[in-house]
């Protein structure tokens, strides 16, 4: 697991939990208990980044590798990292850790197109941590500062949201008339009947969405960010 991975991380370079954890925007509790199953979000990725820049973002998602770049690393080797995270692989018969990535913007539209297998993976990526998730694009600023436009989605269908659906998490919302959103949801005040969608990006005012008129919701579990 990456927290397990971050902790070692802490060890190996006696650096202290406490004010480290401080620095990237989380705690020491995050690294507990049942708290330390859960996703690590891309803000603190990033944060880490800031503080060691020179830690290997392929052993950090993997835990292939060497922990730490060399010092004389450059750009030209970050890019290939990631290459080498999503570089073309052949699916191997009976495996299915392999996440497909599909080259379409789940906002602008081509997300219901993987119900119906009309379109083809572009590439498959070798990320545990997204096992049994597919990745895809969303161009759009609705979850700024969390998730930047461009960022790689890794996400799950939920086939019975309308029995069970975990509030305050991140979805991908289609809607029955074709409209798509990238948004939190939250319990309707007043009414079982809607969702209250609500944006990372304050720009975006709430509003209430009727259940009846989704068509498919998917569980962003985790996203990266494209370099800048």
């Amino acid at each position: 697991m990456i927290k397990e991975r971050i902790l070692e991380l802490l060890k190996n370079q006696n650096i202290n939990k406490e004010v480290f954890f401080s620095k990237i925007g989380m705690t020491s509790a995050n690294f507990r208990g049942s708290a330390k199953e859960r996703p690590i979000n891309s803000n603190a990725i990033e944060n880490i980044f800031s503080e060691i820049p020179n830690l290997n973002l392929e052993w950090l998602l993997t835990g292939k590798g060497e922990m730490l770049i060399e010092e004389k690393a450059t750009i030209v080797e970050e890019e290939e990292i990631q290459y080498r995270l999503g570089k073309p692989l052949h699916l191997p018969i009976g495996k299915t850790e392999l996440i497909p990535f599909y080259e379409v913007d789940f906002v602008a539209g081509g997300l219901e197109t993987f119900d119906t297998e009309t379109i083809t993976p572009e590439y498959y990526m070798d990320i545990p941590q997204f096992s049994g998730c597919k990745a895809f694009r969303a161009y759009s600023d609705s979850m700024e500062n969390l998730i930047k436009s461009g960022a790689t989605l890794f996400g799950k269908k939920i086939d019975n949201w309308q029995e069970h659906l975990e509030y305050g998490q991140i979805y991908g919302i289609i809607t029955t008339d074709g409209r798509r959103y990238l948004k939190y949801i939250r319990r309707a005040q007043n009414s079982n009947e809607y969702f209250l969608l609500r944006s990372e990006n304050q720009n975006y005012d709430d509003f209430d969405m009727p259940k009846k008129s989704i068509r498919s919701i998917w569980l962003i579990d985790g996203w990266i960010n494209r370099r800048t």
